[in-house]
């Protein structure tokens, strides 16, 4: 069968989804990087470039109408969205948003104890997680490349995309759905340094209008209490976990927790996994069967 031809818009030469690109190459000839957009010529052609040189295709530096998959979140705001969904529609094209949680052979795990029954009926659910200052977003210190994450009209605060992933990636692993939900949201960092991208402080700060620390509480659609908190900004220390996660059901409990820098973010960081206490080991890191020992799952 032929290659999938695959075109990458708002993809530069030096921002983070330039590493989703090579991750194509480990699905041998599946797929085939044949365009590059960005929001000027010069970055597409250097994106390009990098590109046929790391995946060894030679890559044309645009873009036509085609079926797409666009990370989440998929708009800047509701409205957003359902125009791109609107006019996927109208153009008879395929479209996927791309939340990778559910791709996540640990929590993959995690859904299919539940299912099975191991903790009997889910009652409960509670999360803490965080995005902290290390990282250079959602917090009292911003790197300059992600300033843009202080601005609310960007779509790109702590609620969108951190806790936008782990809602997806919650629902996903329980099961349900939603059916009531309350919610406070809260701003403790108002001023916010900024940094190089290396750490070195500008001597610069910017205004922030995005919510730093996010708490809300439901229940589920399956009768099961909610309760999840995200903070940004603290900072890493021993004992302080980035991610703790406990699912309780009638008969034990689920426990998903990491405590490395960025292990709030499951879609890209493979936590541990306790069913009862007890740590489930073995080939969970594993992102598809047959994988090489020791490759580590990382979506993105």
């Amino acid at each position: 069968m032929s290659p999938i031809n695959v075109g990458f818009v708002g993809l530069s030469a030096t921002g983070w989804a330039r590493v989703l690109a090579p991750a194509l190459q480990t699905l041998g000839d599946t797929y085939r990087i044949v365009a590059v957009s960005t929001t000027n010529e010069t970055s597409a052609i250097a994106s390009a470039q990098r590109l046929s040189e790391e995946t060894k295709y030679p890559v044309k530096a645009y873009f036509a109408k085609k079926s797409f998959y666009i990370e989440w979140p998929a708009g800047r705001n509701l409205q957003e969205t359902k125009e791109l969904a609107e006019a996927a529609r109208q153009n008879g094209v395929r479209s996927i948003v791309g939340l990778q949680g559910r791709q996540s052979p640990v929590l993959n795990k995690a859904k299919e104890l539940i299912a099975s029954g191991k903790i009997g009926k889910v009652l409960s659910c509670s999360v803490i997680a965080g995005s902290y200052e290390e990282m250079g977003f959602f917090g009292p210190l911003v790197k300059q490349s992600n300033v843009y994450t202080t601005d609310s009209s960007s779509g790109a605060s702590l609620l969108e995309i951190a806790v936008g992933h782990h809602v997806d990636t919650l629902l996903y692993v329980l099961g349900s759905e939603i059916s009531t939900v309350s919610a406070t949201t809260t701003t403790i960092y108002p001023t916010v340094a900024v940094t190089q991208d290396d750490g070195m402080p500008t001597g610069e700060t910017v205004t922030s209008s995005v919510p730093d620390h996010v708490a809300f509480s439901g229940t589920l659609a399956n009768g099961a209490l909610i309760s999840v908190c995200f903070r940004g900004g603290y900072k890493s220390a021993p004992g302080r976990h980035q991610l703790v996660w406990i699912i309780d059901g009638e008969t034990g409990s689920i426990r998903v927790e990491n405590a490395a820098q960025g292990g709030a973010f499951t879609q890209i960081h493979a936590p541990k996994l306790y069913l009862d206490g007890e740590e489930i080991t073995g080939r969970l890191n594993q992102l598809f069967d047959g994988s090489p020992e020791g490759a580590v799952y990382r979506v993105c």
